[in-house]
């Protein structure tokens, strides 16, 4: 399951990279919100 994600990450490229600084931004969010809590 880790090498077929990776391999997925290494093929899909931009798309990847993307997708990464989109789970960053939502986590970062996240955080926020759980040390306004």
């Amino acid at each position: 399951m880790l090498i077929l994600g990776s391999e997925l990450v290494y093929i899909s490229g931009e798309k990847s990279s993307k997708l990464q600084e989109k789970v960053m931004f939502i986590s970062g969010m996240l955080a926020g919100l759980i040390r306004k809590l």
